[in-house]
């Protein structure tokens, strides 16, 4: 059975691409006319020439695509006009009220939302209906038994505060922007409702694409969902989720794809690789999360993302989650979300870290190595604290990972770094991917593991309790994300960040942080709640070098010699290396630039002239 969409995609599409198809699915030989999913048993024509060529071919025929790429991976995708376009019906509202929740007056529900500080509202200023009622136990949730079941093997007792209100709103079809600390299962927010939604559709055929899709920002935060999501979804029996990301073999990828795949976890730019190369598609594709949003949306992402959404149908139910979240993406979010979206924010509005963390800042000593002050930290932890002990450190740079990791080894610690693939030390994907096993097994004999900003969003180290910011982060943001590693699902953790004097910018931010997260003033932190009241401004370090002097040829004579021809050195003492040629009397009276000092101040009497003030 299929049904019309009448409902232009210029949400999801028009407004990021200006890219028309030259054939698109309908006209290039593709899905409906090249002999390709109708007649061809296949995708003949790769979607024909919109997707800029390809080859299928099948039973009952082939197509073959025109466009100029043959079907290489160029990084954009055609736009698809739905109008007119056959898609498979989507049902999107499960949600059956338990009869204590049915009964609930909205003071109560009121009530509830307060005592997990939830804030929740509908984004589009003409919707008016009434939000959906906050679930309050494990009896309440409208969930099959399977389900259940794995909830309490777990040992969750009762849903998260995000789960409380997010649950409801998801079963009953509303896109959703979910902002809730670090460790406060968001994961689970809308892994349980996809499943819902994706056993609920109709059965998938083969190389039909999935009906569920995670995009998420780094490989291992997508196999670390897609594990959660399999473990969930196996007693269903029905489920299959397949992990798409770069690092791995595009042809094993494409066999996976061959089959059927209800939900795929994937990174934006090995999906569209695979939409390019017309080994999936997103047709069905009507539960759609963006896990990290706000980093989905950053400049990195910020492309890719949009065009992969502009290949999903318009009916589609988007869920974005996020720790922390912005203004400037606030309108993209709002372009995403259509289909009565709901805004659910657990906690503070301030930008604050979890409240089970206890933030600790050390001032690096002028002169002093910032690596003395690490292995001091690291040793205290290991010998000083029962068990074994984990800890996790932050570098901004891949090159410093491995220089640190090899200081902290030369001083008798056992450690492992963790970086990109690229540069001094570099290692493979299996070898990243037994180090980071290694460190999560909570037998493992990993416990200090040294890393970039790879690891600082979304990963979930159950037993990891110490976290060290080596380096402070270029964005609060991200510091937030880092530390958030620890103290997770109520457990106790500690964060300690170095900070040099080029950082002291940023202690009035911190000291914002730390009252938001209502952490307790600890005597240590007494000297950076002083830093904030000196108003620190940024500096940059610069450095002025000299011009170096011109390097004269002598075996170069001038223009034209002995024949009233000026030479070379006649015109470079004339000009004196100032530009177009000028008489003497024309040329202006050189001035003296002031001297500039180490953070690019003039350093001229008063100090605080512009390095440009006195210049004619």
């Amino acid at each position: 059975m299929t049904a019309t969409s009448n409902r232009n995609d210029s949400d999801a599409g028009n407004a990021w691409s200006n890219y028309k198809p030259t054939g698109g699915e309908t006209n290039g030989g593709g899905a409906t006319n090249g002999g390709g999913a109708t007649n061809g048993g296949g995708y003949g024509g790769g979607y024909g020439g919109g997707y800029g060529g390809g080859y299928g071919k099948g039973d009952k025929g082939e197509g073959k695509g025109k466009g100029k790429d043959k079907g290489k991976h160029k990084g954009r995708l055609p736009e698809i006009d739905w109008n007119g376009e056959k898609i498979v019906p989507v049902t999107k509202e499960f949600y059956a009220e338990h009869p204590s929740v049915a009964d609930r007056h909205h003071h109560e529900c009121d009530k509830i939302r307060l005592e997990h500080a939830i804030a929740c509202w509908f984004t589009s200023s003409d919707q008016h209906w009434d939000l959906p009622k906050p679930v309050d136990s494990l009896d309440e949730l409208p969930f099959p038994d399977w389900a259940i079941d794995i909830l309490q093997s777990k040992n969750i007792k009762e849903p998260t505060a995000i789960q409380v209100q997010a649950w409801p709103a998801a079963l009953k079809g509303h896109d959703i922007i979910g902002i809730a600390e670090t460790g406060s299962g968001k994961t689970l927010a809308y892994v349980l409702p996809m499943l819902i939604h994706t056993l609920a559709q109709r059965e998938l055929q083969p190389r039909e694409g999935p009906v569920g899709l995670v995009l998420l920002p780094t490989r291992e935060l997508c196999e670390q969902v897609a594990k959660e999501i399999r473990c969930y979804a196996e007693p269903s029996g029905k489920i299959v989720c397949e992990s798409m990301t770069g690092g791995e073999d595009e042809a094993a990828q494409a066999k996976k794809l061959l089959g059927r795949v209800d939900v795929l976890c994937a990174t934006p730019g090995r999906l569209i690789y695979l939409l390019n190369t017309q080994d999936t598609n997103l047709r069905r594709a009507t539960f759609v999360v963006l896990d990290e949003a706000d980093e989905l949306f950053s400049s990195t992402f910020s492309d890719q993302v949009q065009l992969v959404l502009g290949r999903v149908r318009p009916d589609r139910q988007v869920l974005l989650f996020s720790a922390t979240w912005e203004t400037r993406i606030e309108s993209i979010a709002y372009k995403i979300c259509k289909c009565n979206p709901i805004t659910i924010h657990v906690g503070e509005r301030k930008l604050s870290a979890c409240r089970n963390i206890m933030q600790i800042f050390h001032r690096v000593p002028r002169g002093k190595p910032k690596v003395e002050m690490l292995l001091d930290a690291v040793q205290k932890t290991l010998e000083h604290k029962s068990g074994k002990p984990k800890i996790l450190v932050f570098c901004n740079l891949a090159d410093t990972v491995p220089q640190v990791v090899d200081t902290v080894k030369a001083n008798g610690i056992q450690c492992e770094g963790f970086f990109g693939k690229k540069g001094y030390g570099a290692r493979s994907q299996d070898t990243r991917e037994q180090i980071l096993n290694r460190f999560k097994d909570p037998q493992g004999d990993v416990r200090v593991l040294i890393c970039t900003q790879v690891l600082g969003r979304g990963h979930d180290f159950r037993d990891l309790s110490y976290v060290i910011n080596y380096d402070m982060p270029g964005r609060l943001a991200d510091y937030v994300h880092r530390i958030g590693r620890t103290g997770r699902a109520g457990r106790q953790g500690y964060a300690l960040t170095l900070l040099e004097d080029d950082d002291l910018h940023v202690t009035k931010d911190l000291v914002g942080i730390l009252e938001s997260s209502q952490a307790p003033k600890k005597p240590e932190n007494d000297w950076v709640f002083q830093e904030a009241k000196r108003n620190h401004k940024r500096r940059y370090k610069t450095t002025t070098k000299q011009p170096e002097p011109i390097q004269q040829r002598n075996d170069w004579e001038g223009r034209c010699p002995g024949k009233g021809g000026e030479g070379r050195l006649e015109i470079l003492a004339r000009l004196n290396g100032r530009g177009v040629a000028k008489g003497p009397s024309e040329l202006p009276r050189p001035q003296q630039a002031p001297e500039y000092g180490s953070y690019g101040r003039a350093a001229t009497k008063g100090g605080d002239r512009s390095p440009y003030q006195g210049w004619s």
